[in-house]
């Protein structure tokens, strides 16, 4: 019985537990989960309408005629802003943007200057109002000061459109709020709030923590609550986070406030799940291990004490049941004794007790955000105590300042300068329209169509109106109206602006009686008419002008007593004279007379009003004054002062003009004696241009008569190119004296044009500028000096082509065209002449400098319209053709030069047929520079030169690399020589009909430290190139003889062996070439006939004269000379009679080839007849078979050297050879 009994506890304790953990789980979720929404709720709220008030803010600012201020001047408006900035304390920076996006004027100066076109706030504020999202401000990080220790500054935009009178934008006012605004609005809702267990989230549109703890800071967050906050707006949820942790939490989406539309931000306050169902979980294992211990004692105690066991866990699922369905007023009898139900129950109650108190809690919190609602309500205060604030800066403008309603007209406020202007006429009429009754009749009609037009919203006006007051006194009225917009943009109020200028319009309408009454006259007459026409409009007694000479004051115009009176001379010393002097001006209103008692004219008079003004003129300097006197006390409400200064500066420049003109008629008969003596074109211009006077040289520099051209606009004898040139160089002259000459062309009478520079003074009469002074000389010889200088260092002198620098400018030039236009094409050509330095050396420099003139003729016919022949000197050309449709036509450019260098050349009595080598390179955006595109098309000239048969090769990257490897080489090279790094082998040549050694051949290696061996095939073109290959053949010839000669000393048998060593071309021309061999030869001890000389054929082609001499002094040391290669280069068999030669050597190409062709056996078998009928020896090169051998015997070929007796060997080879035989043994196949 007792196991029955504990096993229905512990089931009744399980069910329990479960249901009493579920019960609490499920109102802690809902209770906490509505308490966190609401929390972010209110957080939500709280923001969007904080940036609602600034949205509408910055609306409201943008609309201030104070603002659109700001469009016309900077300085004196960064005050405004920073007023503004100090009202409206959100704000870190205001500042106003043009339409092209540039800062104008900002708060502390900071961005002024700086383009914000592609700023979003500026892009976004064109038509509307506009808040931005939260960002990072880089360049204001660096212009605010800041904390180092601070995070980044984070900014919200804020910007408005601001619009004139007509409607049209002005520019954006922006403003920025900084996200520590953000942070503390968020603050001051959460700090009491949240428990310390919870964290707020704001978290933007992409899912990016913008507020948080800062391990959370700027990640991305993919939460269902994010996702449902889209389609629920708020609500509350349990999900799994990033960091692995169950959350319970509350969400609400911005849905923006009024006509705000919001950021789309999404706020979240979470709590850990473990945390915030820790109390349900609590009850459920208090229950179970509750129930877990009364069922082990039912075993001991059976029937009796599962009966008292029973009844108490049915009371806590009773009491539970209750909790479930709101009671909160369950109370568990008490049990006596201190067992295990007992504690259970107790446990029970205390849990109740924890649910009810969090209870309490909760709703604490709610009152806690009830207050912060109201701590809003104070907020919104402190915005009304910000718009009164603003309304006070309105009220304290001088003009008159309306808020009317579109459409009806409903007038919304207006400040009080409204009711100073209109007094007691508007304010009794409220209806919109009822002041019209007061417009003056004359202007009611235009002015009653413009108020419909504003009420209308179709256009705001600035116009002027008479206002008939309600004493029947009119009154000028200047309005200015325009419109005030919404969020969307549309026009719902308008603004109109208007001020009393009655005043204004009257001392105008003086001003122009005054200009008008005097503009027309000059001399004593302006004085006389001025004196006059300022007493009869001013209603004045007494008025002079007057001359200030050394310690006095001399009349000019004095009226009097209603006429004219004779001028007088007085101190200056007499007041109020006096103080006029000193302070520039003095105005006595009332009882002049009294406050002057010791001034007799001024007693007699009676003079009440005085009012003096000084005379002075540009420099400051005081010339006189001018003063006015009257009966009567001067009228408070005209500002005389202006009036009469203006006519002041006239009286002082008349003073002035007169006292130029008589200086200039002093001046004019030396200025005539002087003009008309020299040689120099002399002229005087009033300021339109036109000639006054020009001086008798203009006969003989232009050939006119003075006469003709006075009163002529002179642009027109300027050359029509020039025209537009020195128009603006003679409006700078006149505005800076201190301009330099101008140079220009003019034209003669009987044509044709001369070449001035030209001088240009302006003469000033009393400070103002009255006719221009123009000096001119004769420059057209210097011209013509200064265009040849500058022709000739852009051409070749001898061809007159473009040379170098003219060739690189267009060259860059055109790099620019294509760096603009990917459809634009251009190709260089490199063209360098073959053999131009045999037909110079031939026929002469006379003949030469004659060719390369006529093929430059040739290279004219090849291009057209913009395309540019340059010559860079020597035998090199360049072609750059502009506008070509590809590669392709580059190459047919190419072929015509080709085919048309193949057509002969006249020289004299001979004819030419020049041969050329082209590289060509087609310009594209990879160059950079004109001087890249000629490198490379002399990469592709030099390839053309040495690889192809087509006379022309196209440039590609590989050229380059290969240009860098051999510039390597060439460094290489150079270093090679002083490394000793170079060495000979030798290769031995036989007599072919007895086999025995006759001799070597030196041929010359390079083992590179790096590379290993180089072929010479590779090195000696680049030494041939560079010029190393004299210092390099100077070394062979030296090592090679003194070789040769140690072995004869080794070796009896070697007495008889000749050493053959290869001799270059600029060897050949070297002019000590015979002396360094004969220096040789007495060095190593060698004799002359054990040494030959081996050289090509094509090296008589250039001047056969001075080569053959050049043999016959070695032939004069005993030295053989080999022709090498013979049969591959010039014909020679015309003059190889007459040169001084031993041996001819066959070409490898002919013996290698021998059976292949007839010709090939022609050629060598020619060879080897010629040698013998002229007495020479033939050495055939090449020999690799014994069917070669036999047939070069069968020929009658005396030597011969290959790889049939033996190849190049070392000299360690060489002395095995010469050690064991004196006969080389046939390598058998």
């Amino acid at each position: 019985m007792g196991i029955a009994f504990s096993s229905i506890t512990l089931f009744f304790s399980l069910v329990l537990g479960v249901v009493a953990g579920g019960i609490a789980q499920q109102q802690i979720e809902h209770d906490k989960g509505q308490h966190m929404a609401l929390m972010a709720e209110q957080l939500t709220n709280e923001l969007d309408r904080s940036l609602f008030e600034r949205y509408r803010e910055i609306q409201i600012i943008a609309e201030f005629e104070m603002v659109r201020g700001l469009a016309q001047s900077r300085a004196d408006r960064r005050p405004l802003l920073d007023r503004l900035q100090d009202t409206y304390s959100a704000y870190t920076w205001i500042g106003f943007a043009d339409e092209q996006g540039v800062v104008q004027v900002s708060t502390q100066g900071l961005l002024e200057g700086v383009s914000v076109a592609q700023r979003d706030w500026f892009l976004q504020a064109q038509d509307r109002p506009f808040v931005g999202d939260v960002h990072e401000a880089l360049l204001l990080s660096h212009l605010l000061p800041r904390q180092a220790d601070q995070p980044p500054l984070r900014l919200l935009d804020i910007a408005s459109p601001v619009y004139d009178d007509q409607g049209e934008r002005l520019g954006v006012l922006g403003a920025h709020i900084t996200w520590d605004w953000v942070e503390a609005v968020a603050a001051s809702l959460l700090d009491h709030s949240t428990a310390s267990n919870q964290e707020v989230f704001i978290v933007d549109a992409a899912g990016h923590v913008l507020l948080g703890p800062q391990a959370w800071q700027g990640k991305h967050l993919g939460l269902d609550s994010l996702r449902q906050a889209q389609t629920q707006s708020e609500g509350y949820t349990i999900e799994r986070w990033p960091d692995g942790q169950r959350y319970l939490v509350g969400f609400v989406s911005s849905q923006g406030y009024s006509s705000y539309p919001g950021l789309g931000w999404t706020i979240l306050v979470s709590e850990p799940v473990a945390i915030a169902f820790s109390p349900a979980r609590a009850l459920f294992w208090r229950i179970l291990l509750g129930g877990l211990s009364l069922g082990s004692g039912f075993v001991a105690i059976g029937w009796i004490a599962a009966q008292r066991i029973t009844k108490p866990l049915l009371q806590i699922s009773a009491a539970a049941d209750q909790i479930r369905e709101g009671n909160r007023n369950v109370v568990l009898p008490p049990l006596r004794g201190h067992n295990e139900v007992t504690r259970l129950t107790e446990a029970f109650s205390q849990l109740m007790a924890n649910l009810f108190a969090q209870e309490t809690q909760l709703r604490q919190n709610n009152a806690q955000l009830e207050r912060q609602l109201e701590d809003r309500r104070r907020m919104g205060q402190s915005l009304w105590r910000s718009e009164e604030q603003l309304r006070q800066i309105v009220d304290g403008i001088e003009d008159s300042l309306l808020l009317r309603e579109i459409s009806s007209g409903e007038l919304i406020y207006s400040n009080h300068r409204f009711a100073e202007l209109y007094q007691d006429v508007v304010a009794n009429n409220q209806q919109p329209g009822a002041w019209l009754q007061y417009v003056h009749p004359d202007d009611r009609g235009w002015v009653a169509e413009k108020f419909e037009a504003e009420l209308q919203g179709k256009a705001f006006f600035n116009d002027e109106y008479r206002f008939v007051g309600a004493d029947g006194h009119i009154r000028w009225i200047w309005n200015r109206s325009f419109p005030i917009r919404d969020e969307l943009g549309d026009i719902y109020r308008y603004v109109v602006i208007e001020r009393d200028i009655t005043e204004l319009k009257q001392a105008t309408a003086v001003l122009q009686q005054l200009m008008a009454g005097t503009a027309a006259v000059v001399g004593e007459a302006f004085f006389q008419q001025l004196v006059q026409h300022l007493a009869s409009t001013l209603e004045a007694c007494c008025v002079y002008v007057a001359e200030h000479r050394v310690g006095e004051m001399h009349t000019l115009a004095l009226w009097s007593e209603g006429q004219l009176q004779p001028n007088v001379t007085f101190a200056d010393t007499q007041m109020p004279c006096a103080k006029v002097l000193e302070s520039g001006f003095y105005r006595c209103s009332t009882q002049t007379a009294q406050a002057f008692p010791a001034n007799a004219f001024l007693q007699q008079l009676t003079v009440e009003g005085y009012i003096g003004v000084t005379m002075t003129n540009a420099q400051g300097d005081v010339l006189g004054l001018l003063c006015v006197m009257s009966t009567r006390p001067l009228r408070d409400r005209i500002d005389y002062i202006p009036i009469l200064q203006i006519f002041a500066n006239r009286a002082a420049a008349e003073l002035e003009r007169q006292r130029a003109e008589l200086a200039l008629q002093k001046s004019e008969s030396r200025f005539r004696l002087l003009a008309e003596n020299v040689k120099d074109l002399v002229c005087l211009h009033d300021l339109t241009g036109r000639f006054l006077y020009l001086s008798p040289s203009c006969k003989s520099l232009l050939g006119f008569e003075p006469e003709e051209l006075i009163g002529s606009n002179p642009y027109r004898q300027c050359h029509p190119e020039d025209r537009p040139l020195i128009r603006p160089q003679f409006q700078q002259a006149v505005e800076h004296p201190s301009s330099g000459p101008i140079t220009y062309r003019a034209r003669r009478k009987g044509g044709g044009y001369v070449w001035l520079e030209s001088l240009v003074k302006v003469v000033y009469e009393a400070g103002v500028a009255t006719y221009l002074q123009v000096s001119s000389r004769d420059i057209t010889d210097q011209v013509r000096v200064q265009q040849q200088l500058e022709h000739d260092a852009t051409h070749d002198g001898l061809t007159g082509l473009p040379n170098r620098s003219l060739l690189i400018e267009r060259l860059n030039l055109a790099l620019k065209r294509v760096q603009c236009d990917d459809e634009v094409n251009f190709a260089v050509l490199l063209i360098d002449l073959d053999r131009f330095k045999v037909i110079n050396d031939s026929l002469g420099h006379e003949a030469g400098d004659r060719l390369l003139q006529l093929i430059t003729q040739r290279l004219g016919t090849a291009i057209c319209g913009i395309d540019l022949a340059a010559r860079l000197g020597g035998d090199e050309f360049v072609l750059l053709l502009e506008d070509i449709e590809g590669l392709a036509a580059a190459v047919r450019v190419a072929e015509r030069i080709l085919a048309n260098f193949q057509t002969a050349i006249p020289l004299g009595s001979q004819a030419v047929v020049v041969g050329a080598s082209i590289g060509i390179v087609l310009g594209d955006r990879s160059y950079s520079d004109g001087m890249d595109i000629l490198r490379d098309a002399e990469i592709a000239m030099y390839s053309a030169k040495q690889n192809h048969q087509l006379g022309y090769v196209i440039f590609n990257q590989a050229m380059h690399e290969q240009a860098f490897q051999r510039l390597a080489l060439e460094n290489d090279l150079r270093l090679a020589l002083e490394r000793q790094e170079l060495t000979l082998r030798y290769q031995p040549i036989v007599n072919l009909a007895t086999g025995c050694l006759v001799g070597f051949e030196a041929l010359v290696r390079w083992q590179h430290p790096e590379k290993g061996m180089i072929s010479p095939v590779d090195f000696i073109p680049i030494a041939e190139d560079t010029g190393l290959v004299v210092p390099l053949g100077a070394w062979v010839l030296k090592t090679a003889c003194q070789q040769i000669a140690d072995w004869q000393r080794q070796f009896p048998g070697a007495a008889i062996l000749k050493m053959s060593v290869n001799l270059s071309v600029q060897q050949l021309q070297e002019a000590n070439l015979v002396a360094q061999v004969q220096q040789i030869l007495a060095d190593t001890g060698l004799a002359g006939h054990c040494l030959a000389l081996e050289i090509t054929e094509s090296m008589f082609v250039a001047d056969i004269e001075a080569i053959n001499g050049r043999l016959q002094q070695l032939n004069d040391l005993d030295v053989q000379i080999s022709i090498d290669d013979f049969g591959t280069g010039f014909s020679s068999l015309s003059y190889l009679h007459r040169l001084s030669v031993n041996n001819l050597k066959i070409d490898r190409s002919f013996v290698s080839n021998l059976f292949e062709s007839q010709r090939n056996l022609n050629v060598a078998k020619t060879i080897v007849n010629l040698s013998q009928h002229l007495g020479l020896t033939t050495i055939a090169e090449g020999i690799e078979t014994p069917e070669q051998l036999q047939q070069l015997q069968a020929l009658g070929c005396q030597l011969g050297q290959g790889y049939l007796f033996n190849a190049p060997v070392t000299q360690a080879v060489a002395e095995t050879l010469l050690a064991e035989l004196n006969v080389v043994q046939v390598v058998k196949a």
